[in-house]
């Protein structure tokens, strides 16, 4: 039947079908045209914004996932799984809202950072997810992913969760927290964590409480507001900067009638719907007009409507204004502002929610709860947060559609490029001019590159491009620190000419740093705070090309985030610049000025730098060092390493990324490891690969590449697949962040 049904969509709209996405989306006719119920968006037919089901009561985020509470008193969520936080009684991430298991008649639920709670009809507590630190309350320190009682609570009003505490109004107004404990945010007078509940020391009767990062307020019977545990950015609003392991009354506020806490920031209104917001401000999630490190104590945040409801997130902010609009100030990282843009918010900003009753936020994404109980989100969808059944990241190589005939790929931060037989075409970021189409607009499928011809190879950094054409390295996209090497400090969404001293045979890019190898030496330009350049100095840039000193007979270089690294003459490796994590490889965490060999190192066929890890191929062994927080280094462990480890064999191609390590093998196979949220281990999985895992799928590939938080591989027959974060449209498959709001997929009765 499911056959019959995509035939009978290709012969009605003349479009191809990508029956591998889950998201099901089409390309679009040659004319523009798309099937009923789409709509084409660059070259893509979209679904149009079906009715999100109305079936719910309320709602709530965690860091990545998100909960609602039905009309039925069920609770369903959906996104970041790894702790069991969704409350299906497994870890798999989830796209759709799915039924937490053993609950019924639930009166409210809070979602923590990775853990979720909730309230049934009698006032009992139950909770989920991960529990390192006791915050599920049942006085053990182990994850469930079913839900577990909290002690012997009862008689509960109301739940608060922050990023791994929990604290329960109780219903004669006092309060009791359990979990982690640090600064003092369970407000027992103590920095221990507990596994159970424990009161409050020094409240008043209290009416609500809020729990945020490692902070927690409440709002007094008699309207005045009390707040305990991290002060560090000024979130505690007494003017000081410093945790409090007890309750301390803000000063001057009055007739509070509700609360939020972000990410080391907390806001308030009173009873008249003004806002007040204080604490960290680097992103101006205070929106009071401006961004500076913190505010200690309350400044205004001017919504220009009267607020009765807030909501904080990681470092954004939204309020409910009496007209059941929705107002959002603050960072606006994936369009989670939901205004169709992704500009931040100074001052309020009115979003593209309407009719809403209540609003939830997580670290990077936002939904609203409308008046009939239909939910929309819009944000960062990397794990099926937004509920609306898609995810921007792709765990599974997607083949890019409409091209064939491609001889090789590169792959930056966030662009892929290909050399095809009719130029370079490139895809994904552009905010800086990165493709080179001469424009600053995302492509979420591929487009020409210009001033590209002859190309054989492309080098993508943080927000640059660099192109060897023969013996001429051209660069293009953010200039601020002279990575372009054209002697300014401007950026270009075209390519320009590097004057290199000599004939060039092989480009680099680092984050903000650029480097050429040019009859055995190396020149490098761009920023130099850490000696990344290679000239025995350290400067905030360097416009022009500086040779490094010290290196002749130079075979390769690679860069990596603020350091530089060469195969020698010999085949060893040298590297200089920025070490504190191992980078350099010579057995000590230092920096140098000037290149220093790397340990235990001969016979380097192929060298790759990225963000803080190098990996090197030595007949056909892999071996890695520097940087290993998210397990990139490929040995089986989470520990940076000063000196070579070894991470893989029969590898005949190296592809080093930022957050994960991908390798050809001779067989045509690709083996990746190190960071998996983004799915950029291509094992189907989201979760951290310590060593190395076989991409699926792929047996053929002649080629394999790695940016930021993607990979991509050349098959065998000239088509690429890619897999990984495709939040601005890098996997070329046509798909990226959407920054409107979309409907939640509610199964309703």
């Amino acid at each position: 039947m499911r056959a019959l049904i995509v035939a009978a969509l290709i012969g009605l709209c003349a479009c191809s079908l990508d029956v591998s996405f889950k998201g099901t989306t089409y390309l679009c006719g040659s004319d523009g045209s798309c099937p009923d119920g789409y709509v084409c968006q660059d070259q893509v037919c979209l679904p149009t914004e079906p009715t999100a089901p109305a079936c719910s009561g309320g709602i709530t985020s965690g860091a990545d996932h998100t909960c609602a509470l039905k009309n039925d008193g069920s609770v369903w969520c959906w996104g970041n799984n790894q702790y069991g936080e969704v409350g299906d009684n497994s870890a798999t991430d989830r796209e759709l809202p799915v039924q937490v298991t053993g609950l019924s008649k639930v009166k409210q639920v809070s979602a923590g950072d990775t853990f979720t709670c909730a309230i049934d009809m009698t006032g009992a507590v139950y909770c989920w997810g991960k529990n390192d630190s006791g915050q599920l309350g049942d006085g053990t320190m182990s994850d469930s992913r079913p839900p577990v009682r909290v002690g012997t609570l009862s008689g509960v009003t109301q739940i608060a969760t922050g990023q791994s505490h929990a604290c329960a109004l109780m219903g004669d107004a006092s309060v009791q927290c359990w979990g982690y404990n640090d600064d003092g945010q369970l407000g027992d007078m103590s920095t221990s964590n507990r596994s159970g509940p424990a009161p409050v020391m020094g409240l008043p009767a209290t009416k609500t409480i809020v729990a945020g990062h490692d902070t927690t307020c409440a709002v007094a019977m008699d309207g005045t507001l009390r707040c305990w545990g991290d002060g560090r950015d000024g979130e505690l609003g007494n003017g000081m900067a410093m945790p409090a392991s007890l309750p301390l009354q803000v000063p001057g506020l009055a007739a509070i009638a509700g609360v939020a806490i972000g990410d080391s920031f907390t806001c308030a209104f009173d009873s008249d719907g003004a806002v007040q917001c204080w604490g960290n401000n680097d992103n101006a999630q205070l929106g009071a007009g401006f961004n500076d490190d913190q505010e200690n104590a309350p400044v205004a945040t001017p919504v220009p409507a009267k607020v009765v409801a807030l909501a904080a997130g990681g470092d954004h902010a939204c309020a409910l204004d009496d007209q059941k609009q929705v107002w959002c100030w603050g960072d606006d990282f994936d369009g989670k502002l939901a205004d169709g843009t992704e500009n931040r918010g100074y001052t309020p900003i009115r979003t593209q929610f309407v009719d809403s009753t209540a609003i939830a936020l997580g670290v990077n994404h936002t939904c609203a709860l409308a008046s009939d109980g239909g939910i929309r989100c819009v944000g960062n969808n990397n794990h099926g947060q937004l509920g609306d059944g898609h995810r921007t990241s792709q765990g599974v190589p997607q083949e890019v559609p409409n091209l064939s005939g491609a001889t090789d790929v590169f792959a930056g931060g966030g662009t892929t490029c290909a050399l095809l037989p009719s130029g370079v075409e490139c895809w994904g970021e552009n905010d800086n001019g990165e493709l080179a189409d001469g424009t600053f607009t995302h492509r979420a499928t591929p487009g020409p590159a210009f001033g590209l011809d002859g190309t054989t190879q492309i080098a993508g950094g943080g927000d640059h491009q660099c192109a060897l054409a023969g013996t001429t390295v051209s660069c293009w996209g953010y200039n601020s620190y002279g990575e372009l090497g054209d002697g300014t400090q401007t950026e270009r969404a075209v390519p320009r000419a590097v004057t290199l001293a000599g004939a060039a045979s092989q480009v680099a890019t680092g984050d903000a740093h650029s480097c050429a190898l040019a009859g055995g030496a190396v020149q490098c330009w761009g920023i130099d705070y850490d000696g990344e350049v290679g000239n025995n100095t350290t400067t905030r840039s360097v416009l022009m090309p500086a040779s490094v000193a010290g290196i002749s007979g130079a075979l390769a270089v690679s860069a990596g985030s603020n350091f530089t690294c060469a195969i020698t003459s010999g085949k060893g490796v040298t590297c200089w610049g920025y070490g504190g994590v191992g980078q350099l490889g010579q057995g000590a965490n230092s920096s140098s000025l000037i290149p220093v060999a790397v340990k235990n190192l001969t016979a380097v066929d192929q060298l790759q730098s990225h963000a803080d890890h190098s990996c090197a191929l030595t007949g056909g062994t892999v071996w890695c060092w520097g940087g290993n927080g998210v397990a990139e280094l490929g040995d089986g462990t989470y520990t940076n390493r000063n000196t070579p480890v070894q991470a893989l064999t029969g590898a005949a191609e190296l592809a080093v990324g930022g957050d994960a390590v991908c390798a050809r093998k001779t067989d045509g196979t690709v083996w990746c490891w190190g960071y998996g949220s983004w799915g950029m281990t291509g094992d189907g999985g989201y979760s951290q690969r310590p060593t190395p895992v076989q991409v699926a799928g792929i047996t053929n590939a002649t080629h394999v590449a790695a940016g930021g938080a993607h990979a991509c591989a050349l098959l065998a027959g000239g088509t690429i697949s890619c897999w990984g974060q495709g939040n601005i449209g890098q996997l070329g498959d046509g798909n990226k962040r959407t920054l409107v709001p979309s409907g939640v997929r509610m199964t309703c009765p």
